[in-house]
């Protein structure tokens, strides 16, 4: 296992995204959300295969405790990292009193859940509906005052919309920064060059694009109808260099000089394993990243924008 060395602490270059155990999620599980026992079993394999860094959020269900629970019985040479989120409602935002008061009851509640004192990291959850002109007037100050009164360790953002990371990019309170990024979806990598990330944590999440690019072009239907051809596309590439949607979607993202980490799920211990593999393999080659990005360089934003997928539609084990 690669590990980033980040403010004196080491994160997996994979990180387990768990909204999958606290949630029936994403367009190609079939299988819904594994039981409690399951997920607790997963996250501990995980662990022991030397993933120490685990993405959740207060909205994702169960995931907490289920974190909660399977740390228990971890203890190894690595400390495990948590990542989890919050959100400030709208109708706060633009009221530092009444966005506090949210954040921190946020906070405490994930803390109880979590059985944590500290929270090693603590991201910002943008929704569609924050205007972000009025939430950067609070979110430093609110960052600030959490780390002074030692409830979190390293603050940040989670980007809903790749440009919302230049709202973070000169904020030094927001050490972390997690967007979307995958083969499909390069918008994040276009905006920001690297040198601009020098003294940031970069996590790229939705490899997969919620997994999408595991379903059959032709069963979509709905606004999904668009990713039909490059779907078929995307499958003539991984074809003609013998290499599977998995690896080029893992590759693509892990080699891309913006990104320290990556997010990705799993609904069993068979796709932990593929994933640490998948995180291992050699890169592909700047010829098949060139071809990538210049297939897919112009997307819809329907089909790249999860959120705006009809719910016929919505029904990705791995994100």
């Amino acid at each position: 296992m690669h590990y980033i060395d980040f403010r004196n602490e080491q994160f997996s270059q994979l990180i387990f995204g768990t909204v999958q155990l606290g949630l029936d999620y994403g367009i190609s599980n079939l299988t819904g959300q594994p039981g409690r026992s399951q997920s607790v079993e997963m996250l501990q394999f995980a662990y022991q295969q030397g993933v120490n860094t685990f993405d959740t959020a207060r909205d994702y269900g169960t995931s907490e405790s289920v974190i909660a629970e399977a740390r228990k019985k971890m203890s190894g040479p690595l400390e495990s990292q948590i990542m989890t989120k919050f959100k400030i409602s709208p109708f706060n935002e633009s009221n530092f009193e009444k966005a506090w008061s949210e954040v921190l009851a946020t906070v405490k509640k994930s803390l109880e859940v979590l059985e944590l004192k500290k929270i090693d990291t603590l991201m910002f959850h943008r929704s569609p509906a924050n205007d972000l002109d009025v939430v950067m007037r609070v979110l430093p100050v609110i960052i600030s005052r959490l780390k002074e009164i030692n409830l979190i360790e390293n603050g940040g953002f989670s980007a809903f919309y790749p440009a919302d990371v230049s709202y973070a990019l000169e904020e030094d309170e927001l050490e972390v920064i997690q967007v979307p990024c995958n083969l499909f979806d390069h918008r994040f990598l276009k905006l920001v060059p690297a040198e601009k990330l020098a003294n940031k944590l970069v996590i790229a999440r939705s490899i997969f694009l919620q997994g999408l690019f595991f379903v059959d072009p032709d069963s979509l239907t709905g606004s999904l109808i668009e990713a039909r051809q490059p779907l078929r596309r995307l499958r003539e590439i991984a074809i003609a260099h013998s290499l599977t949607i998995e690896q080029l979607a893992v590759a693509f993202v892990r080699d891309q000089p913006q990104v320290d980490c990556l997010v990705i799920g799993a609904l069993s211990l068979d796709q932990i394993t593929q994933n640490i593999t998948l995180m291992q393999q050699p890169p592909i080659g700047e010829e098949v990243l060139e071809e990538i990005l210049d297939t897919f360089s112009k997307m819809d934003p329907m089909v790249i924008t999860p959120v705006l997928w009809t719910s016929k539609n919505q029904n990705a084990g791995r994100s």
